[in-house]
């Protein structure tokens, strides 16, 4: 796995949308001359509470599986995120700090390398303001932690993920190295994002998102202007017992969760982020 997946891993919890099911399934693939190629299966599973706590990637360009497996306090906050290959640990995430609404604001990273131990390699840190989020990430030398980058999330008034800027230290300055435009349909999924770099130049990829008559979403489909299709997204539901797949999940456009994935009844009167339909959403 990539240094800093686990950092990737909980973005994606924070915007992956529990719904009715035990279990459900999202298949990746990409796209090639217009045929698509499978490249990943993610399976996940939700207690009694609506929390994630087990997760199967399946790679299926070399067949590996990893599983993750969530663990929380009893508040219902995630407070430790593991990475088995196997039986082995090869990655955990812990959660050591709140901040005063009681949302994550340090983790601490561990990574295996080449069949050693577990070892500390990174933190990151993230504080909220009405309109921004804002992470520090930083990398663990063997005596302190050095700041690696700093990535601001700012939201429009419906609470939306708007702008997204990623920082790099250049001596004693920060560098804006890249800054991210997003835009939304009207069920509030991604339709286009436009990247640009610290030398200007920009790059865009477009979302076409397919729902069935009752506004679910049932695929993702992105392309970057000018060139094919890249990546598609397919939502399925997974019903063991029947064997049936294929029918899209059931995901409900005005359920609310929280960032650790507990489902709210309505929308929340206490301002912070939380996640709707999929996406970030800040409440004020």
């Amino acid at each position: 796995m990539k240094k800093f997946s686990l950092f990737l891993i909980v973005m994606l919890v924070f915007s992956v949308n529990a719904h009715a099911q035990d279990e459900w399934r999202l298949d990746s693939t990409y796209v090639e001359d217009d045929n698509q190629v499978r490249s990943a299966k993610y399976e996940y599973e939700y207690n009694a509470d609506r929390e994630l706590i087990f997760e199967t990637e399946t790679d299926y360009t070399n067949g590996t599986v990893y599983k993750y497996v969530y663990s929380y306090n009893d508040d219902g906050i995630m407070v430790l995120l593991r990475v088995f290959v196997g039986d082995e640990v090869i990655e955990e995430l812990e959660v050591t700090e709140f901040n005063a609404l009681g949302n994550p604001k340090v983790y601490t990273i561990k990574s295996a390398d080449k069949g050693q131990p577990l070892s500390l390699y990174g933190k990151y840190v993230m504080s909220y303001t009405d309109d921004q989020m804002v992470q520090e990430v930083h990398l663990w030398n063997g005596s302190e932690y050095e700041l690696y980058y700093v990535t601001t999330s700012e939201f429009n008034a419906e609470g939306q993920l708007i702008k997204e800027t990623i920082a790099l230290p250049y001596g004693a300055m920060m560098i804006d190295y890249m800054t991210t435009i997003y835009e939304y349909d009207r069920h509030g999924e991604e339709t286009k994002a436009t990247e640009v770099d610290y030398l200007g130049n920009e790059v865009t990829t477009f979302s076409e998102n397919t729902y069935d008559d009752n506004g679910n979403l049932k695929k993702i489909r992105k392309t970057t202007e000018g060139k094919p299709a890249s990546n598609e997204f397919f939502f399925w539901s997974k019903f063991s017992s029947t064997g049936i797949n294929g029918i899209m999940a059931n995901k409900v456009i005005t359920d609310w969760f929280d960032l650790n994935g507990r489902h709210l009844n309505g929308k929340p009167t206490k301002k912070g982020l939380y996640i709707l339909n999929g996406q970030k959403i800040m409440v004020k």
